[in-house]
C-alpha cells in the first residue's frame, strides 16, 4: 500500500488488524504492530483493543497485557476484552484479579464482563470471588441474560456449590438442553445418580427440552453408576428413536454403561456396529471383558486396537493379565508403557498389581522401590501384595514406612494390614490394629475391618467371639459376615455353629453356591450321609449349579486352560493324546507322593459323585483337579527339562485341602517351585512347604 502511495488510516489499519484475528495470523499482527511502532502511527481506543483482541486470541496473553497496560483510556470494552483473554487461556487468577482492579478504578461491568469474570472464578474455583461477583450482579440488576445465567450456574457447578447452583438453575427463566446438561452431568459427577436421573425425566417429560448428545452420554454415566441394566437399555431405546446411536460420544458411553453394568455380549454389539472407534471405544470394550470374566477376550482386543492405547488403555489390558496370571503378556505390556513414555503413579500402581497378582513378588517389589512418588494407592497396593503371597512382615514394614515417609494410611490400608494378621490368626496384633486406626488416625472402621475381625477370630478358633462380632457389629449383617463366620466353623468342625451361619447365607444370598458346598463338606466329614444330601437336593431344588474350577497356566506366551475332571472334551484347545499324557503323570506321580507321606482326603469328594463311588475312584477324581491339571502339563510342556523356572497357576477355586497337602508333596518331588493363587491368595510352594503355612 505504502509503495503505492496509499496511506493507510485507522479504519484500514483496524482491518487489517481484525483479518490476522481471523485468520489466528500471530507473526503478521505482530509485524503490522511494529511497523505502526516505528512509523508512529498514531492509534486510538478502537484500535489499541483490537490489537489486544488479536493478541489474545492468538494465545499471545504477554503481548495482550502490554497492549492493555499502554493504553491511556481502558474502557469498558478493553478491561472485558482482557479478563476474557485470561479465562479463557484457564488463567482464572488473574481474570479475577483484573476484574478487581477494574472495578477499584471506578469502571462498572456490563453483563459481559461479568460473565468473564464468572468464567475466570469457575476455573480457578473461586467461589468466595464468585459469590460477589453474584451480589454485584443482583445490586447493578443487569438484565440476568441465558449467557450469564449460564456463567453464574458453571461457576457454582465447578466451585462444587451444588445448592447455590440449584438455585441458580430453579430461578432461570427459560431452561435450556446446555443448563439442564451441565446441573445433570454436576450430579453425576458427585455421585448423585438418582438426582441426575429426576432432572433428566423432568427435562423431556415436563418441559419438553430434546436432549443432545452430550445429555445423553451423561444420563447414561447416571445408570452406570446405577448399575441399573434395564434403565440403560430404556435410555438406549431414547436415543436411538432420536437418531444418536451413531454418534461415537454416545456410542463410547453406551459402551461403558453396558460394561460397567455387567452386560459385556450388549457392549460388544454397540462396539462392533461402531464405524469410527477412538482410543475411549476400544478401551471401554477392554475393560468390560476385564471386569466381567472374560480377561482373555479383553486382551486379544487390546492386540487388536488399530489405534494408539492410552494410559487407560495399558491400565486395563494389565488388570485382564492379572486375572489371567499373563506374567509375561503383563510383562510385553510393560515395556510398551516404557516405550510410549506413559510412567505416572496410576500407572505404576497397576503395574506393581499385575506383577503381584501374576505371582511375581520381586517385579511387583522392584517397580515399588523405582517409583519417584509413592502415595496411599501404591503403598496400599504394595501391602496387599505382600498380604496375598503370606508375607506379613514385610506387609507391615511398608505400613512402617508410610508413617516414617509421612503418607497417611486410609482404610483400605488397614484391611489389608488386618488380613495380613488375620491370616496367621494373630488375634491380638489385629485387634491392636482395629484400635490403632480409631485411636491414632481417626479412621471410622469400616464394615472389611470388623470381618477382618470375625476371619481372625474365626480361624484361631475362637467362633463363639466371631458370632458374636458378627451379631453386633454397626453394620447390617450381610452375607459375607456369616460367610466368614462359617469358613471357621468348617476350619474347626463346629457343625452346629456352621449350620446357623449357612441357613443365614442361604437367606441373605440364595443364589450363592460356597454355603451349600460347605455346609455339605461339614456332614460328609461328620459322616451324616443323608444330610449331605438333603442339602445337596436342596441346592438342586433352587436351582444353584457349582461353577467348574478353572485354572490357566502361561507356557511361552500362550495361556492353557484346564477344568476339573479331566474330561477331553471339557479341555479347550487339549487334544485326547496331550491329555492323556497329564493324566498318566499325574497318576505317575501318586505313588512318590504317597510313599513321601501322601494321603488322599476323600472327605469333600461326596459332593462331587454320587453314592456308590469307590475309595479309588474318588482318589482319581482328587488328582483331576484342575490346578494339578495345569501343573502336569507345565511340566510336560517343558522344553528344558531343567528348567529352573517356577510353574504359575491360577486357579478359579479355593484351593481344597487335599490338592494343597497334595502340591506341597510335589514340589519336593518334582524340585520346582509351584506358585497357584487361588480364590482366596497366593500358595508358594517349594520344598515341601507353603507360604500360607496352612492358613488359607
Amino acid at each position: 500500500m505504502e509503495e503505492r502511495g496509499i496511506v493507510a488510516d485507522k479504519f484500514i489499519v483496524t482491518s487489517l488488524v481484525a483479518a490476522c484475528t481471523k485468520l489466528q495470523a500471530l507473526e503478521e499482527g505482530r509485524r503490522l504492530h511494529e511497523h505502526l511502532i516505528i512509523t508512529g502511527f498514531r492509534t486510538d481506543i478502537p484500535l489499541e483493543t483490537a490489537l489486544l483482541q488479536m493478541y489474545a486470541k492468538c494465545g499471545s496473553l504477554d503481548d495482550a497485557k502490554r497492549v492493555f497496560e499502554g493504553m491511556e483510556i481502558k474502557d469498558l470494552f478493553a478491561w472485558s476484552s482482557i479478563i476474557s483473554a485470561y479465562a479463557r487461556a484457564g488463567r482464572g487468577e488473574m481474570a479475577v484479579v483484573l476484574y478487581r482492579r477494574m472495578i477499584a478504578e471506578g469502571v462498572e461491568p456490563n453483563v459481559v464482563t461479568f460473565a468473564c469474570a464468572l468464567g475466570g472464578c469457575a476455573s480457578v474455583a473461586g467461589l468466595a470471588d464468585g459469590r460477589a461477583i453474584h451480589q454485584r450482579i443482583l445490586a447493578s440488576k443487569v438484565p440476568q441474560d441465558d449467557v450469564l445465567q449460564d456463567s453464574l450456574l458453571n461457576m457454582y457447578l465447578k466451585c462444587d456449590e451444588m445448592v447455590e447452583a440449584r438455585k441458580v438453575f430453579e430461578g432461570m427463566k427459560a431452561r435450556n438442553v446446555r443448563s439442564y446438561t451441565a446441573m445433570i452431568s454436576a450430579y453425576v459427577q458427585a455421585g448423585e445418580h438418582a438426582e441426575a436421573l429426576e432432572l433428566f425425566s423432568r427435562m423431556s417429560k415436563v418441559e419438553a427440552i430434546e436432549p443432545n448428545a452430550y445429555t445423553f452420554a451423561t444420563i447414561l454415566g447416571a445408570v452406570e453408576g446405577l448399575g441399573n441394566l434395564e434403565k440403560g437399555r430404556k435410555v438406549h431405546r431414547h436415543l436411538a428413536s432420536r437418531g444418536f446411536d451413531t454418534n461415537v460420544v454416545v456410542q463410547n458411553a453406551l459402551v461403558t454403561m453396558y460394561g460397567k453394568c455387567g452386560s459385556p455380549v450388549e457392549a460388544r454389539k454397540v462396539f462392533d456396529s461402531m464405524t469410527a472407534r477412538n482410543v475411549i471405544s476400544w478401551t471401554s470394550m477392554i475393560a468390560a471383558y476385564a471386569q466381567h470374566g472374560n480377561p482373555q477376550e479383553a486382551l486379544n482386543l487390546f492386540k487388536r486396537m488399530d489405534v494408539e492405547p492410552s494410559g487407560v488403555s495399558f491400565s486395563s489390558a494389565l488388570n485382564a493379565c492379572a486375572l489371567l496370571g499373563a506374567l509375561d503378556e503383563g510383562r510385553e505390556i510393560h515395556h510398551r508403557v516404557v516405550e510410549a513414555h506413559l510412567a505416572s503413579p496410576q500407572m505404576e500402581t497397576s503395574l506393581l498389581s499385575m506383577y503381584a497378582r501374576c505371582g511375581s513378588l520381586d517385579d511387583a517389589r522392584r517397580v515399588f522401590n523405582r517409583m519417584k512418588t509413592r502415595d496411599a494407592f501404591s503403598c496400599n497396593a504394595m501391602i496387599a501384595a505382600f498380604t496375598q503371597h503370606g508375607r506379613k512382615k514385610q506387609a507391615l514394614r511398608i505400613y512402617r514406612r508410610m508413617e516414617q515417609e509421612g503418607i497417611p494410611a486410609d482404610g483400605i490400608t488397614f484391611v489389608s494390614v488386618l488380613v495380613a494378621c488375620s491370616h496367621t490368626s494373630l488375634v491380638a496384633d489385629c485387634r491392636d490394629f482395629f484400635q490403632s486406626l480409631v485411636m491414632d488416625h481417626g479412621v471410622v472402621p469400616l464394615v472389611e475391618h470388623y470381618l477382618c475381625m470375625v476371619d481372625v477370630l474365626g480361624r484361631s478358633g475362637r467362633l463363639g467371639d466371631a458370632e458374636e462380632l458378627v451379631e453386633t457389629m454397626p453394620y447390617q449383617t450381610d452375607a459375607v459376615a456369616w460367610m466368614t463366620l462359617l469358613s471357621g466353623c468348617k476350619r474347626h468342625g463346629d457343625l452346629n455353629r456352621g449350620e446357623r451361619a449357612a441357613r443365614k447365607v442361604f437367606e441373605l444370598a440364595p443364589a450363592e453356591t460356597l454355603p451349600y458346598v460347605f455346609l455339605s463338606n461339614m456332614y460328609a466329614a461328620a459322616k451324616r450321609f443323608d444330610d449331605a444330601r438333603r442339602v445337596r437336593k436342596e441346592m438342586e431344588e433352587r436351582g444353584v449349579t457349582t461353577p467348574v474350577a478353572v485354572s490357566y497356566i502361561e507356557i511361552d506366551n500362550e495361556l492353557h486352560m484346564f477344568t476339573s475332571g479331566g474330561r477331553d472334551e471339557q479341555q479347550e484347545g487339549h487334544d485326547g493324546r496331550t491329555m492323556e499324557r497329564v493324566r498318566s503323570l499325574l497318576l505317575e506321580l501318586l505313588e512318590p507322593m504317597k510313599q513321601a507321606g501322601y494321603v488322599p482326603d476323600t472327605r469333600e469328594v461326596y459332593l462331587e459323585q454320587q453314592g456308590g463311588t469307590s475309595e479309588e475312584e474318588k482318589q482319581r477324581s482328587l488328582c483331576f483337579h484342575s490346578e494339578r491339571l495345569a501343573i502336569a502339563y507345565g511340566l510336560i510342556a517343558a522344553k528344558d527339562p531343567d528348567d529352573s523356572r517356577p510353574l504359575r497357576v491360577v486357579n478359579s477355586h479355593r484351593v481344597c485341602s487335599d490338592c494343597h497337602s497334595a502340591i506341597k508333596l510335589l514340589s519336593d518331588i518334582i524340585e520346582k517351585t509351584i506358585f497357584v493363587r487361588d480364590g482366596n491368595r497366593f500358595h508358594h510352594f517349594e520344598k515341601g512347604a507353603c507360604s500360607c503355612g496352612d492358613h488359607w
